[in-house]
């Protein structure tokens, strides 16, 4: 049964966790701390997986609607969504890599021009 946008809104934390599923892999975990995020449960090459999305209700159930249709092509095409998603993360971290350092310069050449 697919989930409804005023269901979602009108639900409470409980005591254990709970998913609540809303078709073809997608459903909404809701913790017990009262945080809903999207979660997407798939199989690629024999392994279990869950891919999550976002938190509800910065992800709407249209957009994470959405990118569970992402995920099922990319999956389709031969590429774990889950996997892809963290080169990219890993790249980006790389690139341009946030120490103290960096941090403490750019905050450094922010407060000069007053001083």
């Amino acid at each position: 049964m697919a989930l409804k946008d005023l269901e979602i809104k009108n639900l409470k934390p409980s005591v254990k966790p709970r998913k609540l599923y809303d078709g073809g892999g997608l459903f909404l975990f809701l913790a017990p701390s009262g945080l809903k995020s999207w979660r997407y449960e798939y199989a690629f090459q024999g392994r279990r997986s869950t891919l999550t999305f976002g938190t509800y209700p910065d992800l709407s159930l249209k957009d994470a609607r959405e990118r569970l249709a992402d995920a099922k092509r990319l999956l389709r095409e031969g590429a774990d969504s889950g996997i892809r998603g963290k080169a990219a993360q890993q790249t980006e971290e790389a690139v341009a890599p946030e120490t103290f350092r960096t941090v403490a310069l750019e905050w450094f050449e922010r407060k000069k021009p007053g001083k």
